[in-house]
């Protein structure tokens, strides 16, 4: 079965799955698997939102657990970017995506990252508004 193949037989259970893809999208020896990761968890939609930002905490979270601090901020990396790429956008994600872009605890690259999917949230919601 193809890669792609797969993904479309994922997008069906969206709750069920985002949390799954939390190990390959925090996978920090395979740059491909964390792609495919991003590119099914985007095509999860929306329904994808709520545990994706599960995930963007719990992670958080999970750093205090010697060795997982890469692994942790590198999904978180991924979440962020993935919250950025969903559409139709989702608002929900605005004010946790403000939260990681202001932490001054979060790494510089998870900020940067949750800055660009805030401008490319609130550009589609604008968009999605006509304005």
């Amino acid at each position: 079965m193809r890669r792609f193949d797969v993904i479309h037989k994922l997008v069906n259970a969206p709750r069920q799955v985002a949390p799954l893809l939390a190990d390959a999208l925090g996978d920090p020896d395979d740059h491909d698997v964390r792609a495919l990761a991003r590119v099914t968890a985007t095509k999860l939609g929306p329904d994808a939102v709520e545990p994706l930002l599960d995930l963007l905490e719990t992670e958080k979270e999970n750093e205090a657990d010697p060795g997982g601090a890469s692994r942790a901020c590198l999904m978180r990396e991924n979440v962020v970017l993935v919250l950025g790429d969903i559409e139709p956008p989702d608002e929900r994600a605005l004010a946790p995506l403000a939260g990681a872009a202001s932490d001054e605890r979060e790494s510089p690259v998870v900020r940067k990252y949750a800055r660009r999917s805030i401008r490319k949230i609130e550009a589609g919601l604008a968009a999605k508004r006509g304005e």
